[in-house]
């Protein structure tokens, strides 16, 4: 016998399958399979679609709470929209609260965090992508990064229980603040959907998976191909993936004359992103900053090996081992370039023991740790609330 069956409302600005994202594919995956397992589940979300305030798919219930604003000013993440977002949702959830008993909100970006707490008086559960800490004061600007660090280090004590979706970040979040409890669960592949697609004919020696944003390192990326292509080795790439850095990515990628050989594909299907996957050589996924690094195991998945920067705030590069399942590259232009020219000629030894590594996580095991998570907050037995006068 399974856990007891729960209901859970999920807030979360961004989700798929509207929007891609790690973030969103992971509340997507895991909201969709707990409620095939017999669990009540509720997303508050912005209205990414047409038509009626609730929407249902795969047997999850989807609240538009607030209209569907957008998530940059520019390059950053926008303040305006996580204040307008937060303050839809405490309103939603006094005027119309869906009939739950735990409430889980996503960290970022805080303020929906801190009007949950205010307003939503069940079990409150805060999943955690990425712990920033000082690197506010850079994305921010130093002022504006002081008082962004007290807000990140404020909803690290809200909670009866939080969630790293890593250990990189569960050591961050403890570091930041030593109450409620951690749980680590990690993310997962559909390795039966990814084993039921057909490669395309024809692939790139390169892909890159995610938002185009500037941590992400896509302009690495193409410093490295040209790198490569001034020693005579002509790689062509895919770009999969959007945002507020595609035109200046587009006109770098003409300035160093690799346009004939770098397309930009936007954003494209679950089905057609495993299918190029397939027919790829090796995934690059140059980002600076990850909270896990969900495309390493979908491209490993596929038989493809991974090349990801060595640096302290990518925790991808834990999801890497070392000429087995990819490469860990320095975090330069030359290093990357001599990794990826590493990793696709070592590409076709490695393919079995990319499939083999990527086996280890299964939606279907993190579900089960999630499942039994909700039931300890649930009962309220063996994880306690914060005592009264704590935050």
């Amino acid at each position: 016998m399974g856990p007891k069956a729960v209901r859970l409302a999920i807030v979360s600005d961004a989700v798929g399958p509207f929007r891609h994202g790690g973030m969103e594919r992971r509340v997507w995956e895991m909201s969709r399979r707990l409620a095939a397992r017999g669990h009540e589940v509720h997303i508050l979300t912005m209205k990414w679609w047409e038509g009626p305030q609730l929407r249902r798919i795969g047997g999850v219930t989807f609240h538009g709470v607030s209209p569907l604003f957008s998530l940059y000013s520019g390059n950053r993440r926008s303040i305006r929209q996580a204040l307008a977002f937060a303050w839809y949702v405490a309103v939603y959830l006094v005027v119309r609260p869906p009939q739950v008993d735990i409430v889980e909100v996503q960290a970022f970006p805080y303020f929906p965090v801190l009007a949950s707490r205010l307003v939503a008086h069940l079990p409150l559960v805060v999943t955690w992508h990425e712990v920033w800490g000082r690197y506010w004061m850079e994305y921010l600007g130093t002022a504006r990064g002081r008082l962004a660090m007290p807000i990140e280090r404020a909803c690290a004590r809200i909670g009866n229980m939080r969630i790293a979706v890593s250990q990189d970040v569960a050591q961050a979040l403890g570091t930041l603040a030593a109450k409620p409890p951690i749980q680590v669960i990690q993310g997962g592949v559909d390795l039966e959907r990814i084993e039921s697609v057909r490669p395309l004919t024809e692939g790139p020696d390169v892909i890159f998976v995610g938002r185009l944003l500037a941590h992400k390192g896509v302009d690495l990326l193409l410093h490295a191909l040209d790198l490569l292509s001034g020693g005579g080795r002509y790689l062509t790439a895919a770009i999969v993936g959007d945002g507020p850095e595609r035109k200046r990515l587009e006109q770098l990628c003409c300035q160093l004359g690799l346009g004939s050989r770098v397309k930009f594909l936007g954003n494209i299907s679950d089905l057609s992103l495993f299918s190029l996957l397939k027919a790829s050589k090796v995934l690059a996924l140059p980002s600076r900053r990850e909270g896990f690094g969900l495309t390493v195991l979908e491209a490993n998945a596929c038989g493809v090996p991974a090349v990801v920067l060595d640096h302290p705030m990518n925790a991808s590069r834990l999801l890497v081992r070392h000429g087995y399942n990819g490469f860990l590259a320095p975090p330069t232009a030359r290093g990357l370039a001599e990794m990826l020219d590493e990793a696709i000629r070592s590409a076709p030894s490695m393919r079995e023991a990319c499939r083999q590594f990527a086996s280890a996580y299964d939606w279907d095991v993190a579900v089960s740790q999630w499942e039994r998570t909700l039931a300890q907050v649930a009962d309220g037995h063996r994880v306690h609330p914060p005592a009264r006068g704590q935050a």
